[in-house]
């Protein structure tokens, strides 16, 4: 009689059981892999969704700024800032003054709104600072100088 590891029913089982046994890893590295492949791509899409989000918003801001920068170039008090003297200069100062104090209540994410003006070196005229939800006139000591910043050259040409 032969060893019960050298019949070809043994040898049959051992050859059905190491199939099976391949078959069920494979399977497993295959569904594996395209469980990978599909997280993967489900985190591509996640991911260019909230760049789109962010560009948006960014895209927002950025506009918000701009009007907020072209409303104040054309109110009253800034038009005739320049060309004033004496008590309707104070006056003009004055709106310039409350202009600021109210953009920057209704905008809390600025935390500076100066006046620059083209004289002294690009010497701020006023300005105003926002911190931890307070607002104050910075006074006029403290008033610096800008005129060498690129953003001021920039908009003086």
């Amino acid at each position: 009689m032969r060893p019960w590891r050298s019949s070809f029913v043994t040898r049959w089982a051992a050859l059905f059981a190491s199939m099976i046994v391949i078959v069920v890893i494979v399977s497993g590295w295959l569904r594996d892999r395209a469980a990978r492949d599909y997280f993967l791509q489900d985190e591509r899409r996640h991911l260019s969704h909230r760049l789109e989000i962010l560009h948006v918003r960014i895209q927002s801001a950025i506009d918000a700024v701009r009007k907020d920068v072209l409303y104040l170039s054309s109110a009253p008090a800034f038009v005739r800032l320049p060309g004033s003297s004496g008590a309707k200069r104070e006056q003009a100062e004055r709106e310039v003054r409350q202009q600021f104090l109210g953009g920057l209540q209704v905008r809390p994410t600025y935390f500076q709104a100066r006046l620059i003006g083209l004289a002294d070196g690009g010497r701020e005229l006023i300005r105003f600072d926002q911190a931890q939800g307070r607002i104050w006139e910075v006074p006029q000591e403290q008033l610096q100088r800008k005129g060498d910043r690129d953003y001021f050259q920039h908009t003086i040409q």
